[in-house]
């Protein structure tokens, strides 16, 4: 059985992430994005005003990413999201996924 499941995921490098021309740089300390092969982990920082996490939820499924684990901590008038993901069709590198997530989300602070 070890060797079924072994051959029907293949343990070869992830293809290299899609070029994005246009990527500006910013400081946008607010969303951390880390990537190690097709997982990314996503952590935001924002008030907690406007439901957030929804809005953050609605961002991952349009950017066609697989929620594997999600958890939200409010602190007084903070929202802190962690959020791991798997990137099934579509691969990015940690700051085009960032800038995209910010593009959907809207304003994080």
């Amino acid at each position: 059985m070890k060797k079924e499941l072994a051959s029907k995921e293949p343990r070869s490098t992830p293809p290299p992430p899609l070029p994005d021309p246009d990527l500006s740089t910013s400081n946008e300390s607010d969303i951390d994005v880390k990537i190690i092969g097709y997982d990314a982990m996503i952590q935001t920082q924002c008030s907690k005003k406007n439901h957030p996490a929804a809005r953050l939820m609605a961002a991952l499924k349009e950017l066609d990413l697989d929620v594997h684990h999600a958890n939200v901590s409010v602190v007084n008038d903070l929202m802190i999201q962690q959020a791991t993901v798997k990137m099934a069709s579509r691969i990015y590198t940690p700051e085009r996924l960032r800038k995209a997530l910010s593009s959907k989300v809207g304003d994080v602070r």
